[in-house]
């Protein structure tokens, strides 16, 4: 069986549909989970492992039901999903804060040229994420249509990254401390290669 306190991986919990899922950013994977399994992850930071099953056997009814969850984890663990094989420093679970990533500026840059079936859903893709991390989105500040792509992010979770346009300038230098991934559309554009090297 699982032993706890373990250090967490890098995890960001959301639900859709009436379904909870936990992403692993380290290890790039979605786990589905119940709620049992999210109660054991927001204590086995810092709880051992027979305390954590009587307090969730009290409020749930039932051991059967937390050994099978344990059984569960302890297999993502033995995968390397979830769980840091580092115990040295045992720290709390950010399970519950929104990740921060960064979005190259070729998603809007190329966008007159870009066909409208991927503009459409490389929208959908920023709306979807934004529900779930907060978005960083270089804009140039010399693009004419800057009232028209400020109105279409008009979104919670979007921070528009506003630059000037010049060759000086890398708009990879505006990522975010702590930003936890770039995501980067292809094919990157020249200037997004470079960007990225710096």
């Amino acid at each position: 069986m699982i032993q706890f306190p373990r250090n967490l991986h890098n995890l960001h919990q959301f639900r859709r549909d009436d379904e909870q899922f936990v992403v692993d950013l380290d290890a790039g994977v979605v786990v589905s989970v119940n709620e049992v399994i999210c109660d054991i992850l927001k204590a086995c930071g810092f709880s051992e492992t027979d305390a954590i099953i009587e307090t969730l056997a009290d409020k749930y009814g039932s051991r059967s039901e937390i050994l099978e969850a344990l059984a569960f984890l302890s297999k993502l663990s033995e995968m390397g999903i979830l769980f840091s094989s580092d115990q040295s420093d045992i720290r709390l679970s950010q399970c519950n804060e929104r990740p921060k990533i960064y979005v190259t500026p070729g998603v809007f840059e190329n966008r007159e040229t870009t066909p409208f079936l991927l503009s459409a859903a490389n929208h959908n893709l920023i709306t979807v994420l934004a529900g779930h991390a907060d978005l960083y989105l270089p804009l140039s500040e010399t693009d004419n249509n800057r009232q028209e792509i400020e109105g279409s992010l008009q979104m919670e979770g979007v921070h528009p990254i506003f630059f000037e346009s010049n060759r000086t300038f890398s708009p990879a230098k505006s990522i975010p401390k702590n930003c936890d991934g770039v995501l980067a559309l292809s094919p990157l554009t020249d200037g997004e290669q470079v960007f990225l090297k710096i």
